[in-house]
């Protein structure tokens, strides 16, 4: 997939994602992995728009750590890394909800947005508790 229509931002979350993945010996980049970069970016939209919501960051991230955690790891060497299929999905709703909104390029705030309506239950379940919302990111 080409990000040349991403903000640098959200170039610097999806490289994280990455990171991420590598570091917990995964071989799948995932949406919770998207998620704990998006949550690691001092400065970052998603950051600021959770905080004006009233979730608790530390609480996600936390959370968003624990969910890692349970994935399996690849102990032998060093693993390929890949998008899993429902990410690159997501990468494809957030083009979308850029396109909607009459924004040139998909921002961590479109990701947040695609997020928000994750096809990955347990993601899904932590945007829900937190009340969450496409709605409530759009407001």
């Amino acid at each position: 997939m080409k990000f040349d229509n991403f903000t640098y931002k959200a170039q610097e979350a999806i490289e994280g994602a990455l990171g991420i993945a590598r570091d917990y010996s995964h071989q799948q980049v995932g949406e919770a992995h998207l998620l704990l970069a998006l949550l690691k970016q001092e400065d970052g939209v998603l950051r600021s728009i959770l905080e004006r919501l009233g979730a608790p960051l530390k609480g996600m991230e936390d959370e968003t750590v624990s969910l890692l955690l349970k994935i399996p790891r690849v102990e032998s060497g060093d693993p390929q890394v890949y998008f899993s299929n429902s990410l690159q999905a997501l990468f494809k709703i957030a083009s979308r909800e850029a396109s909607a909104l009459k924004d040139e390029y998909v921002s961590s705030e479109h990701l947040g947005i695609a997020l928000s309506e994750s096809k990955d239950a347990q993601v899904s379940a932590l945007f829900r508790k937190y009340g969450v919302t496409k709605q409530a990111i759009l407001a």
